[in-house]
């Protein structure tokens, strides 16, 4: 008992040291962003209340004894209405920023996710194929000392050269996982290449059968909080409407202005007045940058319109594809663990090693097959999660529980 105690608790130690390395290279998903967050505030919103400001200077001089001086400043201020669609405006342009970095940030750990799943899976396969090479190797052995016949001979031939074919895919195979892990490498270069092969081997993943069940569980879910994925089109909708708000008021009618004068004319002078404050639209207004701001609202919201039909689209055949990757799945698992007749054959004394060696090889394609299905359903969840903005550092990873 106290052995089994051991090596389970080696075995959770090896598994929350894998799950770290992997967290570890997601979290450095970051250092691919190609921008920086912007950080705006709502105090740093441009505040002036100064549209404008008009300087006139006049001099002039006739003769010696008449000299004209006329010095004046003419402000204008904003009107309360330009300065509220200006606010929305800021605020508008900030979700639209932040919401461009969260898809940023999005995308570059879906990308990280790839290559990861992608990494696992080409070690599986590799070790697969190792099988299948191993197995015809065993094959070739029994054959050499049964050969007895011209039809031997052939069959002889023939295995020989399919052996070589997978060395060389299990070498081609090989290759490509060491440069896959090379690549993982480069974001965590305080790990080895062994240390994070070794990590391969008590990654834990969550189940496929924990993937369907939350694909499904959640499908209404999803499709309901479209809004929380279209933040950036919504918000290109909004300022376009603001916008053109703004472009409506500073074509109106405005009488508002401080004037502050100076003259120096037969007598000192000094003037100060204030213009009235008059803002009014026009029913017409400038008819082109209506039309233009019109257009622009117009391809917004089509725009918008066209991505919640598409993820609406895309979520649904991202759920219907996992469930038949499943599907397949299941039935590949059971015609391997149920195969009866597999399981009674080997356990024969007089049975015939080459009938069981093709046996063992019809399950190792099997295998190969489901390790391609099992990679395409988590490809297919990442992608899942990634237009939902569910994914994180931590989603594909079991909650470890002592």
């Amino acid at each position: 008992m106290q052995k089994y105690t051991i090596f389970f608790i080696l075995v959770f130690i090896n598994t929350l040291d894998a799950k770290s390395i992997f967290e570890d290279f997601l979290a450095s998903s970051t250092k691919d962003l190609q921008i920086k967050q912007v950080e705006l505030s709502e105090n740093e919103f441009d505040k002036t209340l100064i549209e404008k400001i008009r300087v006139n200077v006049g001099y002039s001089r006739f003769d010696k004894s008449d000299i004209d001086d006329e010095y004046e400043i003419r402000i204008y201020p904003k009107t309360f209405s330009q300065r509220e669609s200006e606010e929305k405006i800021y605020g508008l342009i900030k979700n639209q920023i932040d919401a461009s970095y969260q898809d940023a940030k999005i995308s570059t750990l879906k990308k990280h996710y790839t290559l990861l799943i992608d990494t696992y899976f080409q070690k599986k396969s590799y070790k697969n194929t190792q099988e299948i090479v191993n197995l015809n190797k065993n094959k070739l052995d029994a054959l050499l000392l049964a050969t007895d016949s011209a039809s031997d001979i052939l069959d002889l031939s023939k295995l020989k050269y399919k052996v070589q074919n997978a060395k060389f895919d299990l070498e081609q195979q090989k290759e490509i996982y060491q440069n896959m892990l090379a690549s993982i490498q480069g974001y965590i270069p305080e790990k080895n290449s062994k240390e994070i092969d070794q990590a391969f081997e008590n990654i834990p993943l969550i189940e496929t059968n924990e993937i369907v069940n939350f694909a499904n569980q959640n499908k209404h879910i999803f499709l309901k909080t479209l809004e929380t994925y279209t933040k950036k089109e919504r918000a290109l909708v909004n300022l376009a409407k603001e916008e053109m708000n703004l472009n409506k008021i500073e074509n109106s009618l405005r009488i508002n202005s401080l004037d502050l004068q100076y003259e120096n004319r037969d007598t000192f002078t000094k003037s100060f007045s204030v213009g009235l404050s008059v803002e009014y639209f026009w029913p017409g207004g400038d008819m082109a940058q209506s039309a233009g701001d019109n257009l622009r609202i117009i391809n917004a919201q089509n725009r918008l319109s066209n991505i919640e039909k598409e993820l609406n689209y895309e979520i649904l055949e991202l759920i219907s594809e996992i469930n038949v990757l499943n599907s397949k799945l299941t039935h590949a698992k059971e015609s391997i663990d149920k195969d009866n007749f597999y399981n009674t054959y080997q356990q024969l004394k007089n049975h015939d090693p080459f009938i069981l060696f093709s046996l063992q090889g019809m399950h190792l394609v099997i295998k190969k097959d489901m390790i391609e299905v099992e990679q395409q359903l988590y490809s297919k969840y990442i992608n899942l999660l990634s237009i939902t903005n569910g994914l994180t550092k931590s989603t594909l990873f079991k909650k470890q529980e002592i």
